[in-house]
């Protein structure tokens, strides 16, 4: 794992198409813009999880998980004031 210390207004890039930029820093809180094209998944691992114990609950069946572009659009419509278009 690769660890970075950044301040305030800096950014990451990871390969051509992704950037990273610490957009605020408030005790122990950072909020993280994410510019990315739009065929890359981006979700909060605590959410994966959840999805992880869902589909395990419900069994194999490959028609109940969810799919990645419209789980990433209802987690943006659910938390609209956390979630920020970057240009």
């Amino acid at each position: 794992m690769l660890v970075l210390g950044r301040k305030q207004g800096e950014e990451i890039l990871i390969g051509d198409d992704i950037r990273l930029v610490v957009q605020r820093i408030s005790g122990n809180r950072v909020t993280i813009g994410i510019t990315a094209p739009e065929d890359k998944t981006i979700i909060r691992a605590e959410l994966l999880d959840c999805i992880d114990d869902a589909i395990a609950t419900r069994g194999p069946d490959t028609r109940s998980r969810p799919r990645w572009p419209r789980l990433s659009r209802l987690a943006a419509d659910a938390n609209p004031q956390q979630t920020e278009r970057l240009p």
